[in-house]
């Protein structure tokens, strides 16, 4: 990157735009900027710094304080840089924020940190603060941190740089190199080892916790033993306690096996016993059962003599309930026979209600049809009257047609007419105009043939003849008027006279032809309403157009036309709404008629059905007659209503008789049968529980349920040993299990925590024994060694080869971070000593070359970085000439090439012997308050 041009406004102690043109300086070599304390040297390059990054160059300096206190108020705060990279120009512009007069009304207003990147090609521009900088860091490959330890060596940082111990100065190497990473790693390491530790703890005071938790028996015999282990944590003697967990463990399965087989005896003897106890339930239950059917049956058997005598009873209701059947189903039969001849008989009279209907109807139809036969008659000629109608209605409708047309007719004429006169008019203002400008022309032609002798007269001498009489003396010459016309105005007034002589004869054509046109649209509406009224009939006096009328008698007759056409039109009209009344009661007739044809046919077909249905339904009629006779012969020839109501009541009874009877039969019937089936059951149980019962009788219930208990109670006993037991041995199983398991896993985790100690010690630069070197600052020691090696070219040719730089191989005091401390070596008398021990003179050029490496460095390591341009502040005033000598030709190898090296200085040598400057003056003129700069060049 190396500057062409930089624009500076309103910026720090420059009050005005000011312009640094870095091309002229050329492409290569040294120059320097010189000038007044606090002119505004470094700014310079922290206007550079800025315009790239959007920061200042020192640490002292704030991009918000950037606006310039002497500026006025209409100059604006930027810098724009336009720099060459890769053969490219670029164009970089920015404003901090900064509070500027409003540009309407009064007060100040905030303007907004803004920052533009132009390209060389098409891209478009980036625009954002944020992005300028980022495309910036991305195009030249160097952030702010880097940018500004290459491209300026700060005044007084180099020598900090050079006298820095291994802390500072790895704090300098951690922004430049971004070794950071290495120290989070050291830090994450150490948390790794802590963390570790924490695990590897917590693992071994589980394992105390699951050793505390052994349920050991109050009969144990290592019960002693484990109490002393407990007592000490088991320092030492875990495995011991493992042996003591697993010989109680064992102890507790045996006991386990003892109570289990103790407990299966108790089992097998309280089954026997609860087997006698149930025989002897179930015989006591025999016996009671046995008891109670005894004495039941024994009231079944007693009951046997009434139980015969109802069933003798029986067989009485089962006679009477025969004769009750008989006489229902004879009078089932008659009823049948009475219900069956209503129905027969209702069938009949709804038969004959049906004829009569059917006949009155038949008689209905033969009247309609003769009526509507005879309406049709009479409208036979609705068709022939109604074409007639429409035919003069037509001609009515053509007459109106006429009418209209007329009407019309007479509009356009009287439009003609008031055209005529409207043209009239106009012509005879186009005449009067006409005469008018006549008028005026002549006069003004008359006053200028006048006024041409008092022209003549202005032009006449005394003693020059007259050139109209020859006379040379002019006694009375005719005098001047002021206001004569000349030849251009006259000329004007004629063409004016001329354009409306124009006008005026061509609205006399106008005149002329559309009174022709309107006599002949007359002449042609008189002749076709002549001949419509000849056709009409009509007898009426017809008023006539004659030839060269005045309009306004024309306009009189038209009315009358009018009048006439609408006198004739109101006549047709009333006669027409006459016919159209007509038409419309004609084809209302006529649909009539229409509709009576379709009619008639249907009314003589309905006619033939009717008598049709009248013959079918007499002949169901006869066979319902006979149907009827037959039943009645049937009845004995008694079909009255009254005697059917009284069969009906007296079956209803019997029925009802024949119910009762049934049921008392089923009573007595289901009553024999319930007694003879409880006999049997019953002495079949009683047989049955006789033969269950034993010969002998057992043992007593009583003794039988205390031997049970005792039993039982031995049982639960043991069931509660059993239940401890395995809970005893179950937990101390778990326990043994969970240390053996935790055993393992605080082994592997003491190695781990080892492990990771050991790691961080050494990246930490800890270790016991070792030199106090972390890891991020044996990364930094690279970095130096590579910095030396360059800065050594450079100081071997400012000491006149007398001294070199080195690093450090021991910082001696392992106590305290070592690794980057620097010694020189003294090659005149062979010595190395620290860089502390340079004079003034000596420390500026070991820092100066410092500084130059650890620039070379940076810009190496960044990889592809193209920077063309340096900055050297201040220092140089301690060196005596010949220092400055090698210091100048050191400067003067590094601007070699196409790099350019600014060197800010005071000292007046250097003034002398850099003949490329740029000067800062600062004014404290009121009016030009503020620094100025000047580019001197060969």
């Amino acid at each position: 990157m190396k500057p062409l041009q930089l624009i500076i406004s309103g910026f720090g102690p420059y009050a005005e735009m000011t312009e640094i043109d870095f091309e002229r300086i050329g492409k290569q070599g040294l120059f320097l900027i010189t000038g007044d304390t606090g002119a505004g040297k470094t700014t310079i390059f922290d206007a550079i710094t800025f315009a790239l990054y959007g920061e200042a160059s020192g640490d002292v300096r704030d991009a918000a304080m950037f606006r310039s206190k002497y500026a006025k108020e209409d100059v604006p705060t930027y810098v724009k840089l336009t720099f060459l990279y890769k053969g490219k120009k670029y164009s970089v512009k920015r404003n901090p924020e900064y509070l500027r007069k409003k540009e309407r009304g009064e007060g100040y207003t905030s303007q907004k940190a803004e920052a533009e990147l132009i390209y060389p090609d098409n891209r478009p521009p980036v625009t954002k603060t944020k992005e300028v900088t980022k495309a910036v860091t991305d195009l030249l490959g160097l952030d702010y941190n880097q940018f500004t330890q290459i491209a300026m060596i700060a005044q007084g940082d180099f020598q900090k740089l050079l006298l820095a111990g291994t802390a500072q100065r790895s704090e300098i190497f951690r922004k430049i190199f971004r070794t950071g990473i290495y120290r989070e790693l050291q830090v994450k390491l150490r948390e790794a080892e802590r963390s570790a530790f924490k695990e590897y703890d917590r693992m071994k005071g589980s394992i105390i916790q699951y050793l505390d938790g052994i349920l050991m028996p109050a009969s144990s015999k290592y019960r002693e033993e484990y109490e002393k282990l407990k007592e000490v944590n088991y320092q030492g003697q875990v495995e011991r306690a493992l042996e003591i967990l697993n010989c109680v463990i064992a102890d507790g399965e045996e006991e386990l096996l003892r109570v289990a087989e103790e407990t299966s005896d108790i089992r097998i003897q309280m089954e026997q016993e609860i087997q006698l106890f149930s025989k002897a339930q179930q015989e006591k239950q025999i016996r009671s059962n046995l008891e109670k059917n005894r004495n039941r049956l024994e009231e079944v058997l007693g009951q046997e003599s009434r139980v015969l005598d109802e069933s003798n009873e029986s067989e009485g209701w089962k006679q009477d309930l025969t004769e009750v059947d008989l006489t229902i189903r004879q009078m089932e039969e008659r009823m049948r026979l009475l219900d069956n001849y209503m129905l027969v008989k209702k069938r009949y009279l709804h038969h004959q209600k049906e004829l009569a209907a059917l006949k009155e109807e038949q008689k209905g139809q033969e009247e309609t049809y003769l009526m509507k036969k005879k309406r049709q008659e009479e409208l036979g000629n609705v068709p022939l009257n109604l074409a007639n109608c429409n035919r003069r209605l037509e001609q009515i409708e053509q007459e109106r047609s006429q009418l209209n047309r007329y009407v019309l007719s007479l509009k356009r004429l009287e439009q003609m007419m008031e055209d005529v006169l409207t043209a009239a008019i106009t012509y005879i203002d186009a005449v009067k105009r006409r005469d008018e400008a006549r008028t005026r022309y002549q006069e003004k032609e008359q006053f200028f043939l006048d006024a041409q002798a008092g022209v003549l007269a202005l032009r006449l001498r005394e003693g020059q003849p007259c050139p109209v009489c020859g006379s040379t003396t002019h006694p009375a010459p005719a005098p001047a008027s002021d206001s004569v016309p000349d030849e251009k105005d006259l000329k004007a007034e004629k063409e004016k006279l001329t354009i409306l002589e124009e006008e005026a004869g061509r609205l006399s054509s106008d005149v002329q032809n559309k009174r022709k046109q309107m006599e002949e649209a007359s002449a042609l509406i008189q002749e076709e309403m002549e001949d419509f009224f000849a056709g009409s009939g009509k007898t009426t006096v017809l008023p006539s157009f004659g030839p060269g009328e005045e309009i306004e008698d024309k306009k009189v007759k038209t009315g009358a036309w009018r009048r006439l056409l609408t006198e004739y039109w109101n006549e047709r009209k009333e006669f027409r709404d006459g016919l159209a009344t007509e038409c419309r009661k004609l084809r209302q007739e006529e649909k009539e008629l229409a509709d009576l044809n379709k009619l008639i046919p249907e009314l003589m077909k309905k006619q033939e059905l009717c008598q049709t249905k009248c013959l079918s339904k007499e002949k169901e009629l006869a066979v319902i007659k006979g149907q009827m006779g037959e039943i009645l012969q049937n009845l004995g020839g008694n079909a009255q209503a009254e005697k059917a109501e009284e069969l009906r009541s007296e079956m209803k009874a019997k029925m009802q008789r024949k119910k009762e009877l049934e049921a008392k039969i089923e009573k007595a019937f289901q009553k024999r049968q319930q007694w003879i089936k409880e006999k049997e059951s019953l002495t079949a149980t009683v047989q049955t529980l006789s033969d269950q019962l034993p010969e002998n009788n057992g043992p007593a219930m009583e003794d039988i349920q205390v031997r049970k208990n005792l039993l039982e109670q031995r049982e639960k006993e043991l069931s509660s040993v059993t239940r401890r037991l395995y809970a005893d041995n179950k937990t101390n199983q778990g326990i043994l299990d969970h240390v053996v398991k935790r055993k393992v896993e605080v082994e592997r985790a003491e190695h781990r925590y080892i492990w990771l100690k050991n790691l961080a010690d050494t990246a930490g630069g800890t270790l016991a024994g070792k030199q106090k070197v972390e890891l991020e600052t044996y990364i930094q020691m690279t970095f130096l060694d590579r910095i030396l090696r360059r800065a050594n070219l450079r100081l071997l040719t400012m000491s006149g080869g007398q001294y070199e730089l080195k690093r450090q191989e021991d910082g001696g005091n392992r106590r305290e971070k070592a690794g980057l401390e620097l010694d020189v070596v003294d090659h005149y008398n062979g010595t190395i000593r620290s860089v502390k021990t340079l004079s003034g003179g000596e420390g500026f050029k070991a820092s100066l070359s410092l500084a130059l490496g650890l620039s070379d460095e940076i810009q190496a390591s960044a990889g592809g970085i193209q920077l063309d341009a340096m900055f050297i502040d201040e220092g140089f005033g301690s060196l005596d000439d010949e220092s400055l000598s090698q210091a100048m030709k050191a400067l003067t190898s590094l601007a070699d090439g196409n790099r350019m090296v600014g060197i800010i200085s005071h000292v007046a040598e250097l003034k002398e012997k850099i003949e490329n400057k740029i000067i800062v003056t600062k004014s404290r003129n009121v009016e030009q308050i503020g620094s100025k700069v000047s580019v001197i060049t060969v």
